[in-house]
């Protein structure tokens, strides 16, 4: 009955989804969209099934990720073409640690957001900011 799981990865959602291995990452990471499942949880959203509070989304980016035993963590940044993988962390939160010690960095060369975490930050969570994006998830999400 989740929507935001599936193959052992899970979807970046902004409320409403508890994991056992870790949390969503609300500050400064694409939110995922996905369409009604047939089993989706009952809540008032009618959007996505809250997966992200906007609309209008230009990308469909939304951050993946997926758990393993002994703290082993991946999470996929695709509208940035990065992989962040973490090793024996204990909290699950690992990944969202190594994104905010490097997010400076990747903000600063950035041609669009140069300096500007918060600019870039708001645009990448609403899904307006993909610079890496080369082809979509889907056809029907890039429309």
């Amino acid at each position: 009955t989740n929507t935001g799981y599936g193959y052992l990865t899970q979807m970046n959602a902004y409320q409403g989804w508890r994991y056992s291995s870790g949390t969503n990452d609300t500050e400064c990471s694409p939110y995922s969209t996905w369409p009604r499942h047939p089993h989706a949880p009952f809540n008032a959203t009618t959007h996505n099934y809250s997966g992200t509070p906007h609309t209008g989304e230009r990308h469909d980016i939304g951050l993946a990720w997926a758990a393993g035993a002994g703290g082993q963590r991946v999470s996929i940044h695709r509208g940035l073409d990065m992989v962040i993988t973490v090793r024996g962390d204990s909290t699950n939160e690992g990944h969202k640690r190594v994104w905010n010690a490097m997010r400076p960095a990747l903000v600063a060369l950035d041609p669009q957001y140069a300096g500007d975490e918060a600019g870039f930050c708001a645009a990448y969570q609403r899904s307006q900011h993909a610079p890496a994006l080369r082809f979509p998830w889907s056809a029907t999400a890039s429309q």
